[in-house]
């Protein structure tokens, strides 16, 4: 009898341990999977909002420098300068934009605001000048 009840005990630890197991792997592959998606849609991301900055500043692609990308808890923030702009508060007095992650989102920096988009920016991006 007591080997019988032993024997049942160490079954049911071994189907106790399967199951975590099984558990743990499924959850991390979950996350794995959230990754993963993420980084595409990150990758689809980042075009689309270069080019909605540059066509707010009406300004070619290249014309976006310094451009930082802030990837945060599934956050993307970008934020970048617009170059062959003079008067603003960027580096160079170069034009400032940032993004909180929407591909229609761009805020650009007038010479009108420049005190609180200095704050703004601050905000979303960790900006270096």
């Amino acid at each position: 009898m007591k080997g019988w009840i032993s024997q049942g005990i160490a079954m049911i630890a071994c189907l106790i341990t399967i199951l975590l197991i099984i558990v743990f792997g499924v959850r991390l592959y979950s996350k794995w999977q959230d990754r993963v998606n993420h980084e595409y849609l990150v990758a689809q991301a980042k075009p689309l909002i270069l080019q909605d900055v540059a066509d707010k500043v009406k300004k070619p692609l290249s014309s976006l420098v310094m451009v930082e990308w802030y990837d945060q808890n599934f956050n993307l923030f970008a934020c970048g300068e617009v170059a062959g702009t003079s008067g603003f508060g960027g580096s160079g007095g170069r034009q400032r934009f940032y993004s909180d992650g929407s591909v229609t989102n761009s805020e650009i920096e007038t010479k009108s605001n420049k005190t609180s988009f200095q704050d703004s920016i601050m905000i979303y991006c960790q900006y270096r000048e």
